[in-house]
Order: structure tokens, then sequence, then C-alpha cells
């Protein structure tokens, strides 16, 4: 399978081992942010390399790495001056492993005939859809103020608060995709 040197990689290793970021409330601080996005790109490199039953990368998935990707391109700049060098070290390293991730999905898209690429518009579109933005997506989390973390019964313990009808619940519902 092509993409199990991607599996053997010690970022996909770490993307394993990343905790729940959906309780997650990130400060007003530009290092905690990056550790934030940093923990957003974990998941999304786990759930790009579950192949599921097709053997192919998750193309929802790759279209969310693709937008993170453009958001931190255009606002890691700014931030850089005032966060730790080993923090930037750790997100420089997942944009990289998500830049290959990236391409190899596009590639292996046009290999099967495949003319429609994932693309990060769609997920732009997705996150606007639900009335939110990249920024708080993915350096902030919309979902923390709702989210109890994991029910002793398996599955995620949501706080009442956020009922079961409602644009909150279906963005956090639709986002479990990505995060789950």
């Amino acid at each position: 399978m092509a993409h199990e040197n991607f599996k053997q990689s010690p970022i996909f290793h770490n993307a394993l081992r990343c905790p729940d970021s959906m309780g997650n409330s990130s400060e007003n601080h530009d290092g905690i942010r990056v550790l934030e996005a940093t923990k957003r790109l974990d998941h999304l490199i786990r759930n790009a390399l579950d192949l599921m039953d097709s053997g192919h990368l998750q193309p929802s998935i790759i279209c969310a790495i693709k937008a993170f990707l453009r958001h931190i391109d255009y606002t890691l700049p700014g931030m850089a001056p005032r966060v730790r060098s080993d923090i930037l070290h750790g997100i420089h390293e997942r944009i990289a492993f998500c830049r290959e991730l990236a391409d190899a999905a596009d590639r292996e898209r046009l290999a099967m005939g495949w003319n429609d690429l994932s693309t990060a518009e769609l997920f732009e579109e997705r996150i606007a859809r639900h009335q939110s933005t990249m920024h708080d997506v993915v350096y902030g989390n919309p979902f923390w103020k709702y989210h109890a973390g994991t029910s002793p019964h398996g599955g995620d313990a949501i706080y009442s608060g956020l009922g079961h009808n409602g644009k909150n619940f279906d963005f956090y519902i639709d986002m479990k995709h990505y995060w789950g």
C-alpha cells in the first residue's frame, strides 16, 4: 500500500497519541493557539490515514488539511515572533508532513482518474455554513464550552447546554468527523 510509509513516520505515531481537543479552551496567547493548531493537525493526520475500506486517503480530511495549511500559512508568520521555538518546530514538522500527505492524496486521485482534487475551499465553505471562521477552528475551539469529555459508556459526553437541536449541535457533530 502506497500509504504505509506515512504510517511508519514518527509524526503519525505522535498523532495517534494526541489527546482529545474538542474540550480544550484556547486562551488569548499565541503559543497556546499554535499548540492547539498542532493538536488539530495531529487529529487530521490520524483521520486522513484511517484508510477504512477504500484504501484511499480521506478526501474530506485532505480538504480540511489544505484549509488549515492555507490559514496557518497566512497567520503563523505574524504570530511566530511570540511563540517559543520548540512549539514552532512542532507545528512546522506537522505542516511539512501535511503538505506531503496532501500532495500524495492529489497524486492518488489523479492516478485513479479522478479529476476532482480535494480543495481547501470545500472545508472553508463548510465552516462558513456554520457561521464560524477558520481562525476559530484552527487556533480556538468553538466547542470547548459544550464538550465534557468522553462518557463512561463510550463516545462523547456533551453538556446539556449544547442541546440536540440547533446550529451549535449541528456544527459540533459535523466537526466530529475531523477530530473524532
